[in-house]
């Protein structure tokens, strides 16, 4: 795998966009055009960042009132959700001197939007390829003893081991139409749409796949799409978000976006007959690039 530098460039503009207690928040607009050095994205419309359950009060407002951000669009799964949630509230109440509040209250004024992006199609397609010792601890573990993060973790990790983070990632991309389709569609909604935030876990993976069909869809250049792309693991490592183990075992790939680029073009015949293959009309992709050019 090839590793990506940890050196810091020499522009930070979304430096002014600090949020502590938001890992790897950033303007996808600014950091795409201070590399490309010309504005070529609309900036204050498209965010990005890892989970954003341990946002202050402060924060919350931040993102409302001065962004202006209509909706948050979050990529995990229900348990993943849960989880951060009950840890963001035991780091709460484990800090007398931090302000507390409702971890699970929503902002108001913003539409909230939950698109799971590992569906059921690829769920199905992805356990139909681990040995079949792995299916009986997966079947033992889920129906059984009921633990089903530990499932999850189990089948994660294997099918990286089987395809690297690229293929797992391609087959989302695949198999996971439904899902990607209606992702972009929390782009595109009428009153509801731009500026968003959009987020997983770590801000990185499934947040980094579905930019990276954003930024294919506003025929950004294949070098400033992959800067942000592997910008994300620079930003959660300097912000000690993750560890050099992590990165180790699952780091991001330099080479995955020109990859996926030429998948795209090979089996669709470009990004947009992807989208048209999963139903995202004509007019909607039109739509899509008159929210996101500048």
């Amino acid at each position: 795998m090839e590793k990506i530098p940890l050196e810091p460039p020499i522009q930070r503009p979304e430096s002014r966009h600090h949020l502590p207690n938001i890992p790897d928040f950033r303007d996808v607009g600014v950091t795409v055009n201070a590399w490309a050095n010309r504005k070529i994205l609309k900036e204050g419309v498209l965010y990005r960042s890892a989970a954003i359950e341990q946002a202050s009060p402060i924060d919350r407002k931040f993102l409302k009132d001065e962004l202006g951000i209509r909706t948050i669009l979050d990529l995990r799964r229900g348990s993943e959700r849960s989880k951060a949630e009950a840890e963001a509230q035991a780091l709460a109440q484990s800090q007398p001197s931090r302000e507390t509040f409702d971890i699970s209250s929503k902002i108001t004024g913003i539409h909230y939007k939950k698109v799971n992006l590992i569906g059921r199609q690829t769920k199905k397609y992805l356990l139909q390829h681990i040995s079949w010792t792995n299916w009986l601890r997966f079947s033992i573990l889920y129906y059984i003893l009921q633990d089903h993060m530990a499932t999850k973790r189990i089948i994660t990790r294997k099918l990286w081991e089987n395809n690297g983070l690229n293929g797992f990632l391609i087959n989302i991309l695949d198999h996971g139409k439904p899902q990607v389709i209606k992702a972009l569609r929390a782009l595109t909604e009428p009153a509801k749409g731009t500026p968003i935030l959009i987020h997983c876990a770590h801000g990185k993976d499934r947040t980094g796949l579905l930019i990276t069909i954003i930024l294919l869809v506003m025929n950004i250049p294949l070098d400033a799409i992959s800067h942000d792309y592997c910008y994300s693991e620079q930003r959660l490592y300097e912000q000690h978000e993750i560890t050099d183990k992590y990165t180790e075992d699952s780091g991001l790939n330099q080479g995955f976006v020109e990859e996926l680029d030429t998948y795209i073009r090979r089996v669709y015949g470009g990004i947009d007959g992807y989208l048209s293959s999963g139903g995202f009309t004509a007019a909607e992709i039109r739509h899509l690039r008159n929210c996101l050019a500048a």
